[in-house]
């Protein structure tokens, strides 16, 4: 479904599984661990590595998220157009943008459920780190998207506000 829905209007799209399809297309990419729900931190270490490995210098964005995800791609594309964004990726800041959640300060993270958007900065950040102590390398959790947070943050990376100016909402994801 998510290829019929949303996929087809991506630059690029990739999906990382345990069978392998060339139609999709997905790719069986081995990790430590078993295939499960609370080993999510080993695969998406995995899946960071080999979109670096593969895919950075081909897109300017990389949109990690679950197969229950839906983007409205052409909303997507309008917010990572705008000038806020353009700005801070010219600057090489590092994008990091998504749902947030606020937990116990300061660990504040983007939701791996809602999905979450990496620049190239950041995408070679969290690269650069995930092999290392700080970035957690041997765990097996869940919580993947609470780590990315944390090995971003080593960067002084941390999650983008992208709520209106009301302070409305997160603003650049549409979820079905």
């Amino acid at each position: 479904m998510t290829r019929n829905a949303w996929a087809k209007r991506c630059t690029g799209f990739v999906a990382f599984s345990n069978h392998v399809d060339s139609a999709f297309p997905t790719i069986n990419l081995h990790h430590d661990g078993p295939e499960e729900y609370n080993n999510m931190w080993q695969k998406s270490r995995e899946i960071w590595k080999f979109i670096y490995r593969n895919y950075r210098d081909q897109f300017d964005f990389f949109v990690l998220g679950g197969d229950d995800m839906f983007y409205i791609m052409e909303n997507l594309g309008g917010y990572l157009s705008t000038s806020e964004v353009r700005d801070q990726v010219s600057d090489g800041r590092g994008v990091f943008l998504g749902r947030r959640f606020y937990p116990a300060q300061p660990l504040v993270f983007n939701s791996g459920g809602a999905g979450y958007t990496l620049d190239r900065a950041s995408l070679d950040a969290l690269y650069n780190v995930l092999d290392k102590p700080v970035c957690f390398a041997h765990q097996h959790t869940f919580a993947e998207d609470v780590n990315v947070a944390r090995c971003l943050r080593y960067s002084a990376i941390y999650p983008h506000d992208t709520r209106d100016e009301t302070k409305a909402g997160d603003q650049f994801i549409s979820i079905c």
